[in-house]
């Protein structure tokens, strides 16, 4: 009844997918030459976020962790995740500028807009598969 390495990879394989296109991004500079790319990557976070969010939830309930839940708290515990993922990410960047003395965080404005770009791409995709899966 446990979890296996499988399992694990196929929950984090979408944030990992765009963790990797964020690193691949930020080596070709993409970031500092067309600033807008900014605003689709935190909506495929947010959104690779809610996917393994769903996957582990799935997961859980069918390895009978947890029983079913209706949609109100289910969509609670996915974006509840997201949040998390959003709000550590702004984190380890103000940490990042912080010591490192770049400008990843330019201004409050631009961090409330990762964060609720993060969150427009978990609820997209948490709705998204909702409505597909069922």
């Amino acid at each position: 009844m446990s979890i296996t390495i499988k399992t694990i990879l196929k929950i984090l394989q979408a944030p990992i997918f765009v963790l990797l296109a964020h690193i691949l991004f930020s080596i070709l500079n993409l970031y500092n030459h067309y600033e807008w790319v900014d605003i689709p990557m935190h909506f495929a976070g947010g959104f690779a976020i809610a996917v393994g969010s769903f996957i582990f939830l799935k997961t859980m309930q069918k390895k009978s962790f947890l029983g079913k839940m209706n949609f109100f708290i289910e969509f609670l515990f996915v974006i509840s995740l997201v949040s998390l993922a959003a709000v550590l990410w702004e984190f380890i960047e103000f940490a990042i500028d912080f010591f490192l003395l770049t400008e990843y965080q330019i201004s409050l404005n631009d961090t409330i807009g990762d964060l609720f770009f993060g969150l427009s791409g978990g609820v997209f995709s948490f709705l998204f598969r909702r409505i597909f899966d069922s």
